[in-house]
């Protein structure tokens, strides 16, 4: 939903910064934000890199957030604050290809430094000004202006985070988050999804079989392929798109340097929306070098349909469930105890969410809150007792690997 006024999402540096560090936030007036920001908490006042104004300000910055943090967890200096660990000019790039995702006619970037001015040259240069022709009313559409009935998608995914291969060769198919860049993949539309260090590369062909879908606990047998300790119970105000393979490769000519040599991507990846004519050639690319493997799939055929009948478990191998509190022997209304802290309590209020200080939350993104940990979740079982006996050991006695 676009904002009733217009907006900025800005890009501010400071020389008392560490280099590489920027300040990425929204507000309505510059010249206000920067008076705001001036004060004896920094030594220095605050220089404005670029700027990108738009109605949809709000959208827009969490889309630049969440693109960096999708990149790397790390780069965010503190939870909910808007410092990087980002250099000025990939920060830019990052808010150019926010404002093209965006499909905004009347968005506008600015940019304040002689280096960036530059730079934002070369990007028009490649990718134009704006996202959608302008066409008067009553004409014809512009000749080079191309329309599909479903979009190709490149999205990045970090191997770190899930282990996307592991999870399709299981389960031939993954439920991936409908957020920040992704909010408008519709079923149908087709993507290739791209592997971030330290493969580098373009990995599978994916198809969108559904979208818009609210979380269910279907869902949840994927938790095991998260290696960041997060599950899907944890976004389950957020919606999801059902993918499934259709190619897998590991074919050296789509590595990014390879990509890169070859003028069809640039330095840093982010999801695109790669349709429109002027990446034609890189789609011919990707399908002439994709298929060198068949993807060889354990469990075919586990569907998740809209009827919500949930799929019958396997047996237990090197692979366990996600925690849930009720499987493990605790009712709702039981108390758990921060092991480091016995006056950190929590009630248990469903098989997997807890209440804290009148919240209601998931113990991963609590735990990782407690700890002071700069990263979405951790692995709650080391961190809780239950009736003076740690979680991890109710863990290990309920689901024994065998």
């Amino acid at each position: 939903m676009a904002n009733k006024e217009l907006g900025y999402v800005y890009i501010f540096t400071n020389e008392s910064f560490r280099e590489g560090w920027v300040k990425i936030g929204k507000t309505q007036n510059i010249k206000n934000r920067l008076t705001q920001l001036d004060n004896t908490s920094c030594p220095l006042p605050f220089d404005v890199y670029a700027t990108l104004k738009t109605r949809r300000y709000d959208v827009a910055e969490h889309f630049v957030h969440d693109f960096i943090s999708h990149f790397n967890q790390s780069l965010r200096i503190r939870p909910n604050r808007e410092y990087f660990k980002v250099e000025p000019q990939d920060a830019l790039d990052i808010l150019y290809n926010v404002k093209m995702l965006m499909n905004e006619p009347e968005a506008e970037i600015k940019v304040y430094d002689d280096e960036a001015k530059k730079y934002i040259k070369q990007l028009e240069k490649k990718y134009g000004t704006n996202e959608i022709p302008n066409v008067d009313e009553g004409k014809e559409p512009l000749e080079n202006k191309t329309t599909y009935d479903s979009h190709t998608w490149l999205i990045c995914y970090d191997k770190k985070h899930f282990d996307v291969e592991g999870c399709f060769k299981k389960y031939g198919q993954i439920f991936w988050k409908q957020n920040g860049s992704l909010v408008n993949v519709q079923k149908g539309d087709i993507a290739y999804l791209y592997s971030s260090s330290p493969e580098s590369a373009i990995r599978f062909k994916v198809e969108i079989i559904e979208s818009q879908l609210p979380y269910s606990k279907d869902m949840d047998v994927e938790d095991e392929f998260s290696l960041s300790g997060g599950t899907n119970s944890d976004d389950t105000d957020k919606t999801f798109f059902l993918v499934r393979p259709l190619a897998e490769t590991n074919s050296s000519e789509l590595k990014l340097k390879v990509l890169r040599k070859r003028g069809l991507m640039g330095k840093r990846p982010t999801t695109t929306i790669l349709s429109k004519e002027k990446y034609s050639t890189l789609r011919d690319y990707i399908e002439k070098h994709l298929v060198d493997k068949p993807l060889e799939v354990e469990q075919k055929s586990v569907r998740f349909d809209s009827d919500n009948k949930k799929p019958k478990k396997k047996a237990k191998t090197g692979h366990r469930p996600p925690l849930n509190f009720f499987e493990m022997g605790m009712h709702k209304g039981d108390t758990l105890v921060w092991k480091d802290d016995p006056s950190i309590a929590v009630t248990i209020i469903s098989d997997r969410k807890v209440k804290y200080k009148d919240e209601i939350v998931s113990i991963s993104p609590l735990s990782a809150s407690l700890k002071g940990y700069n990263v979405p979740y951790i692995s709650p079982l080391p961190c809780w007792l239950f009736k003076n006996k740690l979680l991890n050991e109710i863990y290990e006695e309920t689901y024994p690997i065998e």
